[in-house]
Order: C-alpha cells, then structure tokens, then sequence
C-alpha cells in the first residue's frame, strides 16, 4: 500500500547552487537546506524524518557521515541513525542516513512560523539524481495527526570552478559577517570554493598578503582606513614555479570594510560637524601663515568659534585632568593668544587650561571681559591675579590680598544720630553667609569719643558712641565677611582643597 503523501510544503536550496559531485582530488560538501511550511491553511505536524541515501551510487548522495540542524527552538534533534531503504518500503539495498526531528511540544505543532532543516556533508562523486525523503506526522488539526511519506528528487552534476560567499568577520565572532572595524583591530576573510590554491590582495598593495590552499585567512593588524580585500582562486598548486607563458584560470572575490576610526591625510578637510582629537593625539603642526586653522561656523548666538575644546571624559582616580595643555620653551613665552573669548567646558574636578606659558587676552576695549569662567582660577606662583598700574613714576605691579577663605569686602559713610546709627547692609546681604560671623571695621570722621558695634546680624550691624557720647559723628566702615556659597545655598563658600 503506498504511504499518504505530505501535506506540508517543502522548498528546497542547496549549497552549492547545484550539488557538485567530488573529485579524486577534491572532496566536495554539499548543503541541503529545506523551508517548510503550511501553505493557504493551518496545518499542525509533531515529528518530521529526514531520510538521505548513502553509497557511491549516482542514485544516492555520498558515503557519509552527515550532519543535521533545525532554524527553530521549537524543535530538537532527537535521533540520528542508519537505516536500510525497506524501513520506508523502499526495494533496494541502499542504505539511509535517517535524521528525527520533534516539536518540544503541543504549542509548536501549528506550523506558522520559520521552519527548516539542513543536512550537510560530502557529496560522492556519481553524477545523478537521488530521493531526498521525508516522512511527517501532521494533520489538518492538532488531535488527529497521522503519518505520511513522500521523497523529493534532488540532482548532482559535474562539477564546476566557483569562487563565492566571500565574508568578513572580526576573530571573536567568526559566524557573524561585519563590515565595520576598528583601526588595527584583526580582520577575519573566509570563502566558499573548490579551487585549490588562493590568494588575498589587499587595494594598492600588489603583494599578496596570504598564499596557499586554505578558506580562510586573518588579517592580524586589520587596516588603518577603508579598504578592500581580494582573494583569487585557481585549481592549481603554488604556481610560482610557473613558466611565465602559462596563466592560470582564476576567479575573483571583493570584500569592502570601513574603519571607524580611520588614519586620514587629506589635502585638505571642511568639517562641518563636530572634530574630536583622542587623548593624547596631535593637531599640527600649523606651519602657514595665514588659513592653517579657520573657520566657518556660527553657533545659535550668532558668535563665530575656530577652535571648541570639550572634555567630556572623566579622569581615573590619581590622574591628572586637563582641558588643554599649552607647553612652550619658556615661562615667559606666550602660550595663548586671542583677540576673543577662550571658552573650555571640562567635567566636574578637570582642568580647563594649562599652561607653563603666559596666556595673553587682547579686547577691543579695556573694559571688555577678556576671560571668564565659571570655576577657579588656580596659580601656583604664590599670588592671585597681577596686574600693572600706570603712575606719574611708571607702572607699578598690584595683587590681590590673600586670604584663607572666601570673603566679600563691603565698604561705606554712616553718620551717628545721638550717638547710635544703624547700618543696612541691602542687597548686599545676599552676598554674605548669614549664619557666619563677620568683622566690621569702623573709623570716625568726626570728634567723637570713640565708637563700637554693639549687634551685628545678616541684615547689618549697629554703630554705638563710647561712654554714653551723644554726637552726630561721621563715620567710615569695612565689613569682610565669608561669601556665600550662592543665592540659593546660604553656606560659606569653600575653596578648592588641591
């Protein structure tokens, strides 16, 4: 009685396109893979047999061993063995690589998702058709599921000369084709092809970087820019020994990769994005005149900027952070010069510029600011900020006083109205740390007995005659008090401990 034929459908694809018999010289693999599916209705199917025919014979596929896989999860390979063809009422004596699939359970047996099954292994070296077997319990419901049978003719012919599937891949992964690297990191080329002697070129480089019968080559220092890989393909030996009249047939394959981090040298670059250097990395040197670093940008505010350093990595612990770094021959060289505003952003603790040079600011006009910023100016010369004032005898240098802490100066005139005033500090108070003691400096102007300050708050302070004094004296005074951390953080405000 003949078996029920499958209800499923079943597209077949195989490796090479066409199964290439073997050769005495070279062994042939082929790959069978098939895609099955419901078609217009649902059908259901808990175990599928893949039955593929050994020997030598034109009718069979090769001697074996052969190997078996499943595309999805909802299956498993649960038997491999070798069975005579009367398991299938089949009367010859060839004998069946015979591959038992089974869906892991009930919710898998509704056949609507990617379903296929692959077989792989040498083919022999018989030109001829053989019967690809399938054997499958399905149905058109998941509770009445039967057996069925049925084999697909599949065809092996002479074998051709083909060089394809050339990938590229990173060392780490070699089954997961990249074509993105990063500069010098190992590149990994493998193809398919029955020839027997290959080399890879690489673009511009007229010597072969491998040489020799294997699929598969590594580039280990992987390459500095966008490039191209070339293998060539011969069925032939090492033909260096060669006579110069006789070439080989060869085949071709490319394969493009791009760096992401490419080593450029252009003429010349416009960028229009952002340029970011790596740590450690040279700009320049800039040895023309004119036009070595311009620019051409606007930002939202409408100023034009030629050169925007940003760090925005953060430092290991120990290390020392910088934003820029400026290192001339001398001290008294100038290290920064602009006619404009130097504006670094660095993350939190960095610093923004260094330098073992002088940097000078020019503005248009001296009241212009020439730098700003939002952190702390540090020195390690033992003063604060110098400047030169002009005198009838020449221009002298002045510094800032050192202090321990932060402080602010606050300065003015009173006048005592019977001995006592009153003095308001206004919006002044908000520059001072109100929980903070402060010291007030008082100097008469007037004939007085003397004065003191009997009570000071964080909205100002009271000025008292001595000894029961009742005059309308004038009077100077001075508070320094400690800065308030900010408006909003009524705290005095800490310097920087290193």
């Amino acid at each position: 009685m003949a078996p029920t034929p499958p209800i499923l459908e079943y597209q077949f694809s195989t490796f090479p396109s066409q199964l290439q018999v073997s050769t005495p010289d070279t062994e042939a693999q082929g790959r069978i893979d098939v895609s099955v599916s419901s078609g217009a209705t649902p059908k259901y199917c808990s175990i599928i047999r893949i039955a593929i025919p050994l020997g030598t014979d034109p009718t069979e596929f090769g001697p074996g061993p052969l190997t078996a896989s499943v595309s999805s999860a909802k299956w498993t390979l649960s038997d491999h063995d070798i069975v005579p063809a009367s398991t299938f009422g089949l009367n010859t004596q060839t004998q069946y690589a015979r591959f038992t699939f089974n869906a892991r359970d009930a919710t898998a047996y509704k056949i609507d998702y990617n379903l296929v099954f692959s077989v792989q292994g040498a083919v022999n070296q018989s030109i001829g058709s053989f019967g690809y077997l399938v054997q499958e319990t399905s149905g058109t419901s998941s509770t009445n599921l039967t057996p069925k049978q049925g084999t697909f003719p599949l065809t092996k012919v002479t074998p051709f000369f083909y060089l394809e599937n050339l990938v590229t891949t990173t060392t780490t992964a070699p089954l997961v084709p990249a074509s993105q690297f990063a500069n010098s990191t190992a590149i990994r080329l493998a193809w398919e092809s029955n020839g027997t002697w290959f080399q890879v070129f690489e673009k511009g480089n007229t010597t072969p970087l491998y040489s020799g019968p294997n699929k598969t080559f590594t580039v280990p220092a992987g390459a500095a820019t966008d490039t191209t890989y070339y293998v060539q393909a011969a069925v032939t030996q090492d033909p260096a020994g060669d006579t110069a009249s006789f070439e080989p047939i060869y085949l071709y394959e490319s394969a493009t990769v791009t760096i992401t981090n490419p080593d450029l040298t252009p003429n010349s670059s416009i960028v229009t994005g952002n340029f970011k250097a790596m740590f450690g990395a040279d700009v320049g040197p800039f040895t023309a005149t004119t036009g070595a670093l311009s620019h051409a940008m606007t930002n939202s505010s409408g100023t034009n900027a030629t050169l925007i350093l940003t760090n925005k990595t953060a430092y290991a612990s120990g290390d020392q952070p910088s934003g820029l770094m400026v290192n001339v021959v001398k001290s008294t060289d100038v290290a920064i010069r602009t006619s404009g505003i130097i504006e670094v952003d660095v993350p939190a603790k960095s610093t923004a510029i260094k330098t073992v040079g002088t940097i000078v600011v020019t503005v248009p006009v001296t009241s212009d600011i020439a730098f700003s910023t939002n952190g702390v100016i540090k020195s390690a010369s033992g003063l604060t900020a110098t400047t030169m004032l002009e005198t009838s005898e020449g221009p002298r240098p002045a510094t800032s006083p050192l202090v321990l802490d932060a402080k602010v100066h606050l300065c003015g005139s009173g006048k005592l109205q019977s001995g006592r005033a009153e003095v308001p500090f206004g919006a002044e108070r908000d520059l001072i740390a109100s929980d903070a003691p402060y010291v007030v400096l008082i100097t008469p102007t007037d004939q007085c007995n003397g004065v003191c300050v009997p009570h000071k708050s964080a909205e100002g302070f009271a000025v008292q005659e001595l000894g029961g004094g009742t005059s309308d004296a004038t009077f100077d005074w001075l508070v320094i008090a400690p800065k308030r951390h900010t408006l909003d953080h009524d705290a005095t405000h800490p310097l920087p401990q290193e």
